[in-house]
């Protein structure tokens, strides 16, 4: 199992053909002009960390979620406003989606029952869904400068969370009185 780091060129917005090897367990993308995450990630089953910065990231197949050994993915300044459904059980514990225009949570968010950390900092969102609260196993979850007006979750629902982060979103007065009761954070 290798680690690759793939710089692209200014003006290249795909991944080479010759650069998908099944071989790969570890890929780091670095390529402004980057506007897709294609299909052919089906051709990389060792795949356990994604990495991928791109200021003109739009679509990302829904081959990404299908990865069977995955653990980790970031993404960072995508223009991407949603991310394909999470239709099996996934084996992800860490996904970092930052600096993008998230506007929702992908349909499907509670198959990935093992997540441990999950980062959404710098994104659109306004709500979160419910089902959330499925992801038993959560420590870490990060939710700055978002528009959420709303945080309607109580401290059971998340019985290993130990960092909530929640600065930077628009919650209600009552919203606020709401987390300092159950997590103890003064917004």
């Amino acid at each position: 199992m290798t680690r690759q780091t793939l710089r692209l060129k200014k003006s290249q917005q795909q991944i080479p053909d010759t650069f998908f090897s099944s071989n790969i367990s570890s890929l780091e993308i670095f390529g402004d002009s980057l506007t897709e995450l294609p299909d052919k990630l089906a051709l990389l089953p060792q795949l356990l960390s994604l990495s991928v910065i791109s200021k003109n990231l739009t679509t990302i197949s829904a081959e990404l979620f299908k990865l069977p050994l995955l653990h980790q993915v970031k993404i960072k300044f995508g223009l991407f406003e949603k991310l394909p459904a999470i239709n099996s059980p996934s084996s992800l514990k860490t996904i970092f989606l930052t600096d993008s225009k998230l506007l929702t949570l992908p349909q499907g968010i509670e198959q990935c029952a093992q997540l441990e950390i999950l980062v959404l900092n710098s994104n659109q969102l306004s709500s979160l869904p419910k089902n959330l609260s499925l992801l038993k196993n959560l420590r870490r979850l990060v939710l700055d400068k978002n528009q959420l007006t709303e945080f309607n979750f109580s401290r059971a629902d998340f019985p290993k969370l130990n960092h909530l982060s929640l600065e930077g979103n628009q919650f209600s007065p009552s919203s606020k009185q709401h987390i300092k009761q159950e997590f103890g954070i003064e917004l």
